[in-house]
């Protein structure tokens, strides 16, 4: 079988062109995914948020599809955006004793 060099690596031509295909396309692929996701994410922020706004109690089921569909660095991002935005409009005085994400979990999710 005819050898190619690629890298360190000793390759049989096929695998080698595979690999070199995979390495051009396969980011189109996973960026799509990523697109889903992060697509997901914003929804179920907006949505949580939304709940938040009209100063409801019972955003659980909310919080729980935000928590999930979303990274938790996204989570602390979008959180401590949201705690500023509240301060801005004085809602809330002062920044939160633990951290921002504390405060929109679960029950408690009402800045107090």
């Amino acid at each position: 079988s005819t050898q190619s060099t690629w890298g360190s690596k000793n390759l049989p031509f096929c695998e080698f062109a595979m690999t070199a295909v995979l390495y051009t396309i396969g980011p189109l692929f996973s960026n799509r995914s990523r697109t889903k996701e992060r697509e997901a994410c914003f929804e179920s922020k907006g949505a949580f948020f939304q709940c938040l706004d009209k100063n409801t109690s019972d955003c659980e089921l909310e919080s729980k599809s935000y928590l999930k569909s979303c990274k938790p660095s996204y989570v602390r991002y979008f959180n401590e955006q949201r705690w500023a935005q509240l301060q801005e409009k004085g809602v809330v005085k002062s920044k939160p004793t633990k951290n921002a994400t504390a405060h929109f979990e679960g029950k408690d999710a009402i800045p107090k």
